[in-house]
């Protein structure tokens, strides 16, 4: 286990309208996909994602993607943000990126628990190139990776926010079928109540620890 997360749990990446879009709504996977060079690293490439251990359903990945939309909103002074749905993987799908034979600049490939602007369910993609790999190539490996984790996705997993019901048509209907199918939540019933249990539990004592840190 690395940091909690384990290889075969699932992760979830968050589609957004119009940041993943074409101009005409078309959806490009590339920019659903897209990740970040580190500011400070250069060879250090980053993104975000959605752990199910703090969002054991669908209902849970939807909030997060709702409440991700709305803050991103309250920040505007114009356009509009609207979340659509989402694509899941797992996190074994972004550590063997390390391992494939045609990405020898990547040194390292890891998702970990991160808590971000509040959100207890973020998980950080990290990934390390080699130092000697040229800044100028870093963007053609962002794209590689993203190729890749594209090619590892299911989905989508559609959603309309509340504050979204009066877009008609709404933009999810675009979303495109996941390279590897529709998502299927193949867990037993005793599975899922689990993981809802370990959820609530988690987020008390979450919930409580920080508020024993503001109160000291």
């Amino acid at each position: 286990m690395k940091a909690g997360i384990h290889e075969a749990d699932n992760v979830f990446r968050t589609a957004h309208h119009p940041l993943v879009f074409s101009k005409r709504s078309v959806f490009q996977y590339a920019k659903f996909m897209k990740l970040f060079a580190n500011e400070e690293q250069p060879r250090v490439i980053e993104g975000s994602f959605v752990w199910e251990k703090f969002a054991p359903t669908s209902f849970h990945v939807h909030s997060y993607g709702c409440r991700l939309s709305w803050k991103r909103n309250s920040r505007r002074t114009s356009g509009r943000d609207i979340y659509c749905g989402a694509y899941n993987l797992t996190a074994g799908h972004i550590r063997e990126l390390a391992a494939m034979r045609n990405l020898p600049e990547i040194a390292s490939a890891d998702i970990v628990h991160s808590v971000e602007d509040g959100e207890l369910a973020h998980a950080a993609l990290r990934v390390e190139l080699h130092h000697d790999v040229e800044e100028e190539d870093v963007e053609a490996v962002k794209t590689a990776i993203s190729d890749r984790l594209w090619a590892k996705s299911r989905g989508p997993l559609r959603h309309v926010c509340r504050g979204d019901r009066d877009i008609k048509p709404h933009p999810n209907g675009n979303l495109e079928l996941g390279p590897l199918g529709a998502y299927d939540d193949d867990r037993s019933s005793i599975m899922r109540l689990w993981s809802l249990l370990r959820f609530w539990y988690l987020r008390c004592i979450w919930r409580l620890l920080h508020w024993l840190k503001n109160d000291s």
